[in-house]
């Protein structure tokens, strides 16, 4: 499949936007604005078909050259996924943290373990997961197989090279001696 490189978070018309207007991206942009980063396009579009005609002296690359540029652009602009807003990004870098923070004290890198008692575990101990609402079974995954790359997980939810570290045990007064 064609490499589009960094396109899918930095993207040329947003850097033309940034630079002209200072809007950030394109979808925050008035249809004026992104009119005129259309047109920019459309008229450095032109410019190079000039040029090139004018350097070769046959326009038909120009038609080949255009044609495979508008396949291109229509693989960059259907394969690439909708951006996250600000809102959504916060709440997923929070939810991570947390669950980062989970697993470096809870999970261990072997055995077997199914995902749902590595939610349970974890909504246990952050409380305010505990609803699917606030955090979907799917999103939840995701965080597991983002923060675990190296376990394996079956077609039922078994994790490989994966598993739940006991809680340490709550010392009272009297296990102490006091």
């Amino acid at each position: 499949m064609l490499f589009l490189g960094r396109t899918d978070s930095e993207r040329p018309s947003d850097w033309v936007l940034r630079k002209v207007t200072g809007v950030r991206a394109l979808e925050d942009a008035e249809a004026a604005q992104r009119a005129g980063v259309a047109a920019w396009f459309f008229l450095s579009g032109c410019l190079a078909t000039v040029v090139g005609d004018k350097l070769l002296g046959d326009s038909s690359w120009g038609i080949s050259a255009g044609i495979g540029f508008l396949c291109i652009a229509a693989v960059s602009e259907l394969g690439r996924p909708r951006r996250v807003d600000e809102a959504t990004l916060r709440r997923m870098e929070s939810q991570f943290t947390d669950f980062c923070a989970f697993a470096d004290e809870r999970l261990s890198r072997s055995g077997r373990v199914h995902q749902s008692e590595i939610s349970k575990a974890f909504r246990t101990a952050y409380p305010e997961y505990k609803s699917e609402n606030v955090l979907p079974e799917s999103e939840f995954r995701t965080l597991v197989a983002n923060y675990a790359v190296w376990a394996e997980r079956s077609p039922r939810g078994y994790y490989k090279n994966l598993s739940l570290r006991p809680l340490a045990p709550r010392a009272s007064v009297r296990d102490l001696g006091l």
